[in-house]
């Protein structure tokens, strides 16, 4: 019920089903998975953390849930958890399952300023993901950043 309030874009509603289905059965992840996502699309970061902490203590292993933390963590400008969160979600996904996890290291790394490490984020976003709508956007960017680290004379990133 939770999932089809939240297609009708009734977000309260979709916030209420996912806890009482969390009530009704706190080790079922789904509920966890979807209200965090939930809270994550709304910007409600303090929900959100709390919600896939509590889900993480029932299984550390759930790539969209350190995900979603990275994003939480991203948005709040806290670079290094949101890298840590990432990478956790790249070890535990399959067969690159969450694309955005490299657009997201890709985010991190250049607002680092480490372009070359972004830059081979960004080519596996584009590897993983050809038929994202974003996937125009990146590749152009992916471009610009290669013509800005040939003139400052820094060798193309590799895979990381």
């Amino acid at each position: 019920m939770g999932i089809i309030q939240r297609r009708l874009a009734h977000r309260a509603q979709a916030e209420e089903m996912f806890r009482k289905a969390i009530e009704i059965d706190p080790k079922w992840m789904e509920p966890y998975v979807n209200l965090a996502q939930l809270q994550m699309v709304s910007d409600d970061f303090p929900e959100m953390f709390k919600t896939t902490a509590k889900a993480l203590e029932l299984d550390a292993n759930q790539p969209f849930l350190h995900f979603f933390q990275a994003v939480g963590f991203f948005n709040t400008q806290q670079l290094d958890a949101a890298e840590k969160e990432a990478l956790l979600a790249e070890q535990n996904e399959k067969h690159g399952s969450i694309p955005e996890v490299q657009m997201l290291l890709g985010n991190v790394y250049e607002a680092r300023g480490k372009k070359a490490e972004a830059l081979a984020r960004y080519r596996l976003f584009l590897n993983q993901a050809q038929q994202s709508s974003s996937a125009p956007k990146v590749a152009a960017h992916v471009a610009a950043l290669e013509r800005e680290l040939e003139r400052s004379g820094t060798a193309k990133a590799g895979n990381p």
